[in-house]
Parts: C-alpha cells; structure tokens; sequence
C-alpha cells in the first residue's frame, strides 16, 4: 500500500482538555490520546505524539503552575492529513523563552533537557510573547 493509501484509510483526531495543573491529569490525558491514535490508524505517531505532549504538559504542571492543582492547563492535541499539532497553555507567569539557551546536559541529568527534547522531535516549535503557551507541529511522512 502507498504511504498516500495509508493516510487516506487514518482518521483526524481532535482532543481538548482544560485540567487541574496536577502530574495525574497528565497520565490521565496520555491513556486517552494513546486510545484515541491507535483508533484513528495513527499508531506510528504514537511515540512522537505521547512524549511531545507528557513533555509539554509535564513543563506546563511543575515549571508554569508550580505544581498548584488551582491552575489551570489547556491542552489540544490535533493530526490532520500528515501534521500533529499540539498547543499547551498553562496559567502560570511565563518565561523568556527567547533567550533561554540549553547548554550540554549530562546524560544522568533528570531535568534540563526539556526544550532540546522538543526541539528534536517537532518540526516547529512556537511560543507565545508571555513564554506560557507553546504551539508544536510535526510532519509526519
């Protein structure tokens, strides 16, 4: 079968969430989209789309909210024809996303390596002004 046939057969997908900024919420959000691609014939989008979106959440809850339950996440998670979106907002104050430089982390680190991470598997990487909404697309095929 062609890779044209293939995405033919796949459906779109479209999921919106708004929830507490809590870790738990982001285990919840990631079962649902995990069912939802393997329904909608995504499943080589899986890997990519679960571990951008548990990144980009996982900031938005410990980094943005400060792990506060009484802040909010926004989170929309979109594939049409070939390109997965994903836009995370959080109500937290932001950051200077411009000038923020990741420098070489070691490889035991378990922080830091966030917006590499991201960097690395999108195609597009896109912030908003305040450094509290991020937009990520990337192409599949």
């Amino acid at each position: 079968m062609s890779h044209t046939a293939q995405y033919a057969r796949r459906h779109d997908v479209d999921i919106r969430r708004e929830f507490p900024a809590k870790l738990e919420e982001i285990d919840l959000f990631c079962a649902e989209l995990r069912q939802r691609l393997v329904r909608a014939h995504w499943k080589r989008a899986l890997f990519a789309a679960e571990l951008l979106v548990r990144e980009m959440l996982n900031n938005a809850v410990i980094h943005g909210c400060r792990n506060k339950p009484a802040m909010k996440v926004r989170c929309r998670l979109k594939i049409t024809g070939k390109c997965l979106t994903i836009h995370v907002a959080d109500q937290g104050a932001g950051f200077d996303w411009a000038h923020r430089h990741e420098g070489r982390k070691s490889t035991t680190a378990t922080s830091g390596r966030g917006l590499s991470l991201l960097r690395a598997y999108s195609t597009e990487l896109q912030f908003n002004p305040k450094g509290n909404a991020l937009t990520i697309r990337r192409q599949f095929g």
